[in-house]
């Protein structure tokens, strides 16, 4: 788990697991060293967007690595208008995108 600012990690949530989590990284320094060095499963990311942050995303899905992130945005029109998620939707990266209101039924 890649989680810049700890906003995902709780240490209860993660007791009884193998998971590897790396918080303080810049996101996309954290999904680069986790991919080369820790052969992960696949890879859980809070909140992406920035540049750096998409190339990560891409060489990791290159390599393999399965990635689950989040962003946020008022639609998913919104969101594909900011250039670098909609370079990762127009690469292919994400096989599905859901809105919170879809995963809770809203």
């Amino acid at each position: 788990m890649i989680d810049t600012r700890g906003e995902l990690y709780r240490e209860d949530m993660f007791r009884d697991t193998i998971a590897d989590i790396f918080t303080g990284y810049p996101k996309a320094a954290g999904i680069e060293i986790a991919t080369r060095t820790m052969s992960p499963q696949y890879l859980i990311c809070d909140e992406i967007g920035a540049r750096e942050e998409a190339r990560a995303i891409i060489e990791a899905l290159h390599s393999g690595v399965p990635l689950l992130a989040t962003a946020h945005a008022e639609s998913f029109d919104e969101l594909k208008k900011r250039p670098h998620i909609k370079m990762l939707l127009d690469t292919g990266v994400f096989e599905r995108c859901m809105s919170v209101a879809e995963a809770s039924g809203i």
